[in-house]
């Protein structure tokens, strides 16, 4: 089974990192250990900041819309709760699925 680095790597490029880790490691009083990952951060909270911005201006918008045809008037505060919960599960797992 081939590592990360034997994927992504030629031997000459594993090499070349080989000498210019050790080159700075004489340098240094530290060690140096580079790594080949995946990702560096999972970014948890991306789909929900995503999410609230996609949101936000829609449940105002949408709460402005439907309250007027429910007589309980654009600026129901409830409305636009129901609006902005609605909207947002929708959304989050929209962006979680295409951007993620």
């Amino acid at each position: 089974m081939q590592t990360r680095a034997e994927r992504f790597l030629t031997p000459e490029e594993q090499k070349r990192i080989n000498q210019c880790v050790h080159d700075a490691e004489k340098q240094t009083s530290g060690e140096i250990v580079p790594m080949i990952v995946s990702e560096s951060h999972s970014y948890p909270l991306a789909p929900i900041v995503g999410a609230t911005f996609i949101t936000l201006p829609t449940a105002l918008l949408a709460a402005r819309l439907i309250g007027s045809h429910f007589w309980i008037g654009p600026d129901n505060m409830w409305l636009f709760l129901v609006c902005f919960i609605c909207i947002s599960i929708p959304a989050f797992y929209t962006i979680k699925r295409v951007f993620w």
